[in-house]
């Protein structure tokens, strides 16, 4: 039951429209270069199957970011 819960929250996070950097520069003035950098440093610029396999790496070492 956790791995449906796990695998479906990353689903539905990963179908929704814009990704955590487009929310988190929603208010910022900041430009293409920074967004660019933002993705790549919070894993967001590689694949879906990579994407996965980051977050279940951070799951597995209870590395829940931060809020």
């Amino acid at each position: 039951m956790l791995v449906f819960v796990i695998l479906g929250t990353f689903l539905l996070l990963a179908m929704a429209p814009g990704d955590a950097v487009d929310a988190y520069l929603a208010g910022a003035a900041a430009g293409v270069p920074t967004s660019r950098a933002l993705r790549q440093e919070w894993g967001l610029g590689g694949s879906l199957g990579a994407q996965l396999l980051a977050y279940l790496a951070k799951l597995a070492t209870l590395d829940l970011g931060w809020s």
